[in-house]
């Protein structure tokens, strides 16, 4: 006989096979994923933001339905990937709200639950869209409401729940056109309903086993009576090329939560331990060690030593393509987003430098994916910079090509009582760098919030961003541009300019070669330095080709008198929709 309600146990491997379902058809979803960009990661993104969760039940003792609800909901919120995996982890945020004071799950209490969890997820988006996951949620959530009445137990409940998203699913293609042309359902309200799909086999005995081995520990903040590591400890050095493996290996018997970062000759290590000086001898045999920090963390009310609390301290996210001394030396935090080769995961500009990710493009047979900050890296900023100011802002990558922004928006919101301001840049790369460096620096010498943003808004309305590449199939492949292939076509030996405007890719000029391109290249940006409130700073990006890099300063110097030009390096995440060959000019 179905049952009535849920138990904590139950509830527990019905999630697990639900997610499962979802795991199983990742690259179905993939394959079918078109909205809003066709870059074929949806199934990924819902799979690994589910499993994770899973996996982190089966390595804790929940007992109680409230821990296993509060477990799985933390989980999901700050380990969820991309747009899919985002909208998901609120719709169980909010479900889990209505059900955490619970003893079990009864049917008129999930509807309710259901209805809650949909009104999160809406309020989760900026620009809500039918036809989409969203939409199979709603009318999901409208049916149970509507037939809770007549609902004896939980299967039955969960089956009303499956037949209307099924229903809800089939209908998407017609709701947007990009689905109707290209035949297929939306890739995440399918995998909305495939993961319904599974927990309702598992109530009807069709899953017998829902076990999924654990992982590591998400990211939370430590209570000082539990640390085993007193203090939080980071180095910068400077130096030859570093072995970050085998710097790895011989620090992390020195103590916990280690990061080690690299970006050629500049090394930044974080790490928890008891004995800061080992930490610092070490570093110093690698280089020469200019930055050193302590933080006591049985004492997190102190400042840090070494500064006094401002109004305002910056965070942004590693696609700034400023370089690491240089956030280091004005005191700029990094949220990193994610790379995907196939089933590797790594996080922007830590577990991957720019050296390592382009010898991988070359070699690798599939184009990378990308993904947003986990919620965890997020906090980790946040954390870092609370303790010394009144106020927090993160100034993100455009919410036209991610939704870092918004996501960086959610979880300000919720850190202490939205001490974190979420700011849109709508640029990318050393555009965006521009502005964090302002901000920081008008930061840095008192100046509030408000002040800064009005800076910003100004800053962002006459920043021109204009950048080449060697190939526009990333571009395509990741449907971050559309009209340059019309415009440029594939002629052998044509070089692009695309024009970054209010965080849009859209097409500019070619030419023939690179000598010509930069010609070209330079001309646009003479132009746009004769407009009126032109402030004269130059920024230039590069990706893996350093003497097309020092061409084009040279070129900057001689015909534009550009002196003081910002030099960064292309991210991995930009990369990954840019290809090699990427180089970009900015001016302001």
């Amino acid at each position: 006989m179905p049952k009535t309600y849920l138990d904590a146990e139950t509830f527990r491997d019905l999630f697990t096979a639900g997610a499962r379902r979802v795991a199983e058809s990742r690259e179905y979803l993939n394959s079918i994923n078109v909205f809003p960009v066709p870059d074929g990661d949806t199934g990924s993104n819902m799979a690994d933001t589910l499993t994770n969760a899973a996996r982190e039940l089966a390595a804790t003792d929940c007992v109680t339905l409230e821990e296993t609800l509060e477990t799985l909901s933390k989980k999901l919120r700050m380990e969820a990937k991309g747009n899919s995996g985002i909208i998901l982890a609120e719709f169980f945020h909010g479900m889990f709200l209505k059900l955490k004071e619970e003893l079990s799950i009864h049917p008129e209490r999930f509807a309710d639950a259901v209805n809650h969890g949909k009104e999160t997820a809406y309020a989760a988006l900026a620009e809500p869209r039918e036809g989409t996951m969203l939409t199979a949620i709603r009318k999901a959530a409208e049916k149970l409401r509507d037939t809770r009445a007549q609902t004896p137990n939980m299967r039955m409940a969960i089956q009303t729940l499956v037949d209307s998203a099924r229903t809800a699913v089939k209908e998407t293609t017609d709701q947007l056109s990009v689905l109707k042309e290209s035949h297929v359902v939306d890739s995440g309200a399918h995998g909305f309903l495939l993961f319904w799909e599974g927990a309702l086999g598992y109530l009807k005995g069709e899953i017998k086993s829902v076990v999924i081995e654990p992982v590591k520990r998400v990211f939370t903040r430590a209570k000082a009576e539990s640390l085993t590591a007193r203090f939080c400890v980071e180095g910068l050095v400077t130096g030859e090329r570093f072995d970050r493996k085998a710097i790895s290996g011989s620090l992390s018997v020195m103590g916990e939560s280690l990061i080690v970062t690299s970006d050629g000759t500049m090394l930044k290590v974080h790490i928890h331990t008891n004995d800061p000086q080992a930490v610092f001898e070490y570093l110093g045999r690698l280089g020469t060690l200019i930055k050193t920090k302590v933080d006591d963390m049985q004492d997190q009310s102190m400042t840090k030593a070494t500064q006094a609390r401002r109004p305002v301290m910056v965070v942004t996210d590693s696609t700034c393509d400023l370089e690491l001394a240089l956030m280091e030396q004005n005191d700029i935090e990094m949220a990193p987003l994610q790379v995907m080769f196939g089933d590797e995961t790594f996080r922007d500009r830590i577990d991957l430098t720019a050296d390592e990710f382009y010898h991988r493009l070359q070699t690798a047979q599939i184009i990378p994916r990308t993904s947003l900050p986990q919620g965890s890296a997020f906090l980790e900023a946040f954390e870092h910079q609370a303790s010394r100011c009144d106020k927090i802002l993160g100034i993100y990558l455009s919410s036209a090509l991610s939704g870092t922004w918004q996501a960086g928006r959610k979880w300000g919101e919720e850190f202490e009582n939205g001490k974190a301001i979420a700011y849109d840049s709508r640029q990318a790369s050393l555009g965006m760098g521009l502005m964090v460096l302002e901000a920081a620096r008008m930061a840095a010498n008192g100046s509030g919030i408000e002040d800064i943003i009005i800076r910003l808004d100004e800053m962002r309305n006459k920043i021109s961003t204009f950048f080449t590449v060697d190939r526009l199939d990333y571009l395509l492949k990741n449907g971050r541009i559309g009209l340059a292939k019309k415009v440029f076509g594939t002629a052998l030996g044509v070089k692009p300019i695309l024009k970054v405007e209010s965080g849009v890719v859209r097409p500019c000029a070619s030419a023939f070669g690179t000598k010509r391109m930069m010609g070209k290249l330079t001309a646009i940006i003479q132009r746009e330095s004769q407009k009126p409130g032109f402030e004269g700073k130059y920024a230039l990006v590069w990706s893996d080709n350093p003497d097309a890099r020092d061409e084009m300063i040279s070129m900057m110097k001689d015909k534009l008198g550009a002196e003081n030009i910002l030099i960064g390096r292309v991210s991995p995440v930009i990369g990954s929709h840019t290809g090699p060959g990427a180089l970009g000019v900015m001016c302001l």
